[in-house]
C-alpha cells in the first residue's frame, strides 16, 4: 500500500468526520478512564469494558453513555456514545455522529493492505508527517498542528498483538477548527483506522476530563 493511498484513506475518514457539527461531554467514571491506559493491564482490560457496556454497567460521560458496537464482516469493534447516530458517508466504513453538532464524530475506515505490521510502513514519527502532509495539501485546510504521537499494542485474535499508533492533532479549517484523535493499526492484512474529531474554539474547549474520554473511544478499537 502506497503512503498516498494510507494517507489518502486517513483524509477521507477526517473528511467525512469534518463534514458533521456538540462538545462531546465528559469522561468522569473511573473504570472509564482506566480503559484508557496502555500498560499491559489495559490491554487485558479492553475485553472486560467491552462485556460491561454491553451489560449496561459502565457510564461515561456525565449523561453520555458508551455502547459497544461490533462490525463482524469487516472484523472490528469500538466504543461509541449511545446517543450519536449512524450516518452514510463516503470513504467512512461506519460513522456515528452527534445529533446536535454534527462536527462531533467517531469512525471507522477498514481497508485491505500487503503488509501485515505498522511497523512496515513506518515508525509513528513517520506516520504523524505524512498525515499532517496530507492534511495541508487539502484545499479546505487553513493550518494543522501536530500535537501528540503515541505507540502502544493491541491484543488481537489467536493471541497475537498488533501495533497501534495514535495520533492527536488540530484541524483549522474552513469549516472551522477541530480537535481530531486518530488510531492506526493493522491486523490480518488489513488497516483500521479510528478517528474521531470535535468542535473545537471560543465556544468550544476541550478541557482534560473531556480529553480523557475522546481517548477512550479511540482506544476502545479491537480487532475481531
Amino acid at each position: 500500500m502506497s503512503v498516498l493511498r494510507f494517507m489518502g484513506l486517513t483524509s477521507k475518514l477526517v473528511t467525512a468526520c469534518s463534514r458533521n457539527e456538540t462538545q462531546v461531554k465528559r469522561c468522569k467514571r473511573r473504570s472509564v478512564l482506566l480503559a484508557c491506559s496502555s500498560s499491559p493491564t489495559s490491554l487485558l482490560f479492553f475485553p472486560l469494558l467491552h462485556q460491561a457496556l454491553a451489560l449496561g454497567d459502565v457510564k461515561s460521560p456525565a449523561s453520555l453513555h458508551l455502547v459497544p458496537y461490533e462490525d463482524e464482516r469487516n472484523g472490528f469493534a469500538f466504543s461509541r456514545p449511545e446517543e450519536w447516530t449512524k450516518v452514510d458517508k463516503y470513504g467512512a466504513t461506519v460513522l456515528f455522529e452527534d445529533p446536535t453538532k454534527k462536527s462531533n464524530s467517531v469512525g471507522v475506515v477498514v481497508s485491505p493492505v500487503r503488509i501485515s505490521s505498522l511497523e512496515e510502513f513506518g515508525s509513528p514519527q513517520e506516520v504523524a508527517i505524512k498525515l499532517m502532509e496530507a492534511e495541508r495539501k487539502k484545499p479546505s485546510t487553513n493550518a494543522v498542528e501536530l500535537v501528540s504521537i503515541d505507540s502502544r499494542r493491541m491484543l488481537i485474535p489467536g493471541g497475537a498483538s498488533a501495533t497501534v499508533y495514535e495520533i492527536e492533532y488540530k484541524l483549522d479549517s474552513t469549516r472551522g477548527m477541530k480537535r481530531v484523535y486518530s488510531g492506526v493499526t493493522i491486523a490480518s492484512r488489513k488497516l483500521f483506522i479510528i478517528n474521531v474529531a470535535v468542535a473545537e474554539g471560543a465556544n468550544d474547549t476541550i478541557d482534560q476530563e473531556t480529553e480523557s474520554a475522546l481517548k477512550c473511544l479511540v482506544s476502545s478499537l479491537r480487532v475481531t
